[in-house]
C-alpha cells in the first residue's frame, strides 16, 4: 500500500513540476517543530543528499548568491527529507547551491519543505532543477541520466519525459559518457561546450582533436568537419591555420560564432548561421521526424 501511495504522489508532484512544489512550499509563513512541511531548519542540521547530480560548483556563483541571500534571504526554499542513516539530520533533494551559499552568508537557518521522498524521487528532482537552471555539465547530465537507467530501469524514453527532454538529447547526451577521460574532465570545466564534445565522437582520436579545437579557438561546425577528416588533417591543422574546414569560418565574426554555438547548446542539433550585412540565414539540421518535432515545439513556445 505504501509504494502505491509513494507512486500516486509521485505522478501528482512531479506531473506538475517543481514550480508546484516550490509554490506550495511558499505559501503560508514557516511553521517549525513538525515533521513535515514548510520550516525554518538549523544549517548545521542539513547535508548534500546522496542523489545529487551537480558535483561542481562555480566559487563566483556562490559568492553571488551569498551577497544576494545576506541582501534579501533565501527566496525559495530547500526541499529536504530526513536521512535514515544520520538521526536528526536531513539530506537535500534540491538546494544544495543555495544551502553553500546560506553558509558563505553566515546564515544560520534556512527555509525548507521537508517531506518523505523516495530515492527515485531525489534523482528526479535533482535533476529537474538542474537542467531548468542550466546547472548541469554535459557530463553530469549524462551521468544523472545514467544513474536513472541502470538503478531505477527507466528507458531512454522515460528519461526524456521525467526531464521534459528530447529522446534525441537523452541519446546524444548519453554517448559523451564514451569519450576519453581527458576529454571530459575539459568539458566538465568548461573549456568544451556541449557541442564540442558531440562533435568530437566522430573523431579517431578525441583527445588530439580537442587539443586542436582549444588552441585554435575553433567553432562547433569546423569541430565538426575536421572530426570527420582523415587523421592527417589534425597534424595539417596546426601547422596551417587557413586551411582546410577552418576556412568557412571567416564568414562569421566571433560574435555570431558565440551565437551559432549557443544555439547549437540549447536545441542539442547541428545550427549553422549565414550572414550577409544585416541579412542572413539560420539552417537547423535534423535528422529524424522526432527531432523536427522537438524544434517545431521549441520554436512555437
Amino acid at each position: 500500500m505504501n509504494i502505491n501511495k509513494n507512486q500516486h504522489r509521485k505522478r501528482q508532484t512531479l506531473g506538475r513540476g517543481l514550480s508546484a512544489l516550490f509554490g506550495e512550499a511558499s505559501a503560508g509563513e514557516p511553521k517549525p517543530n513538525k515533521e513535515k512541511g514548510h520550516q525554518l531548519v538549523p544549517i548545521e542540521d542539513i547535508m548534500p543528499g546522496p542523489g545529487q547530480p551537480r558535483r561542481f560548483f562555480e566559487k563566483n556563483d556562490l559568492d553571488s548568491l551569498a551577497e544576494s541571500i545576506r541582501q534579501k534571504g533565501i527566496l525559495q526554499p530547500l526541499l529536504l527529507r530526513r536521512s535514515a542513516e544520520r538521526q536528526g539530520m536531513f539530506e537535500i533533494v534540491a538546494g544544495e547551491r543555495r544551502w553553500r551559499a546560506a553558509q558563505l552568508a553566515q546564515v544560520h537557518e534556512v527555509p525548507a519543505m521537508i517531506d518523505d521522498y523516495s530515492d527515485i524521487e531525489i534523482v528526479e528532482i535533482g535533476l529537474i532543477e538542474n537542467i531548468q537552471r542550466a546547472d548541469l555539465s554535459p557530463i553530469e547530465e549524462a551521468e544523472a541520466f545514467v544513474k536513472l537507467i541502470e538503478s531505477h530501469d527507466y528507458t531512454q524514453e522515460q528519461v526524456a519525459k521525467a526531464v521534459g527532454k528530447s529522446r534525441s538529447h537523452i541519446a546524444n547526451t548519453l554517448r559523451l559518457l564514451l569519450l576519453p577521460e581527458a576529454v571530459k574532465a575539459k568539458i566538465e570545466a568548461n573549456e568544451l561546450s556541449a557541442g564540442h564534445a558531440r562533435a568530437l565522437l566522430a573523431s579517431q582520436n578525441p583527445e588530439k582533436l580537442a587539443e586542436v579545437v582549444l588552441r585554435e579557438g575553433l567553432s562547433v561546425r569546423a569541430t565538426e568537419k575536421l572530426a570527420k577528416a582523415s587523421p592527417n588533417s589534425l597534424t595539417q591543422k596546426g601547422k596551417g591555420r587557413n586551411s582546410g574546414p577552418r576556412a568557412h569560418e571567416k564568414i562569421l565574426d566571433p560574435d555570431m560564432r558565440v551565437v551559432q554555438n549557443q544555439l547549437e547548446e540549447v536545441l542539442g542539433l547541428k545550427v549553422m548561421l549565414k550572414v550577409n550585412g544585416e541579412q542572413g540565414e539560420m539552417i537547423i539540421k535534423y535528422e529524424t521526424l522526432e527531432e523536427f518535432e522537438y524544434v517545431y515545439k521549441k520554436l512555437r513556445n
